[in-house]
């Protein structure tokens, strides 16, 4: 079994050459198996793929899998589609739910940057699920994710407007992909808005596997407290994660806190990284 993740998409540039941007992309290969997870903004996505020479790939690759429906990771859709041509998406039916960032004063819109029916017009072709989709016998994603571990609850900031009225976003969207690999599961998380150990804990219970050899992606600690950042480092350190890409919405703050207790096992993994199996 080959398994190789490139991450194209990221906050940091961890190669000479490559935009860092606030989101997330990576190219997923499992075998013969290519699936493009989530798109970033799209101010790098491109630029990204042609100096890691992932072109030919990238137009390849019949099948996008959105983790969830939010501009960091949605918004290099149309032009991936306009450049290489039709594909299927595969996302949850709420991707194109109208979500919002308010604050105070602040409001913002943070959802899809494009109607469904534009995204139709150039080539998307949508599998909207809520349950476990199997892109093949080792990869699938989570589908709707339990919410069930206390520490990790919701967040204040984020709405959903639904006929005028601002109600909070549950993110029932988020989802993380797997894959089943020989030394235990691999698990690529968009923001993890689920919670991470939520994740874990159902990737395993969904799957019958006991260990994960690999997570990596964004894990959205950035307004965590102290607590839920502790709470997460014992919980990782209990399930014995033999590795941690840190990345996207983890923070610097919470991956230097993760990396203080688990350097065996923690690393940064910013655009240009590469896990090879």
């Amino acid at each position: 079994m080959n398994i190789k993740i490139t991450i194209i998409c990221e906050n940091m540039a961890s190669l000479e050459g490559l935009i860092g941007e606030h989101g997330f992309s990576a190219l997923i290969e499992v075998d013969d198996d290519l699936i493009l997870f989530d798109t970033g903004q799209g101010l790098s996505f491109f630029h990204n793929v042609l100096k890691l020479r992932l072109f030919e790939k990238i137009k390849n690759t019949k099948r996008i899998f959105l983790s969830h429906g939010h501009y960091d990771h949605t918004g290099g859709i149309l032009e991936i589609l306009k450049l290489t041509g039709e594909k299927e998406i595969i996302a949850h039916p709420d991707i194109f739910d109208k979500k919002f960032y308010l604050k105070g004063k602040i409001k913002r819109y943070i959802g899809i940057p494009f109607s469904k029916e534009i995204i139709e017009v150039n080539g998307g072709k949508f599998i909207l699920v809520d349950q476990p989709y199997e892109f093949s016998k080792s990869i699938l994603t989570t589908g709707e994710i339990p919410r069930t571990v206390a520490f990790e609850n919701g967040e204040e900031d984020l709405f959903v407007e639904k006929e005028g009225i601002f109600l909070k976003d549950k993110l029932m969207d988020d989802q993380a992909l797997i894959i089943k690999s020989p030394y235990g599961l691999i698990i690529i998380l968009g923001c993890a808005h689920s919670g991470v150990i939520n994740t874990i804990k159902h990737a395993l219970e969904l799957t019958g596997y006991e260990d994960i050899f690999f997570i990596v992606g964004g894990m959205h600690l950035m307004s965590a407290t102290e607590e839920r950042i502790q709470k997460t480092i014992e919980a990782l350190k209990s399930y014995k994660v033999k590795k941690i890409g840190l990345s996207h919405c983890t923070s610097f703050y919470a991956a230097s806190k993760i990396y203080s207790v688990l350097k065996d096992s923690a690393f940064y993994a910013g655009c240009g990284y590469i896990f090879s199996l």
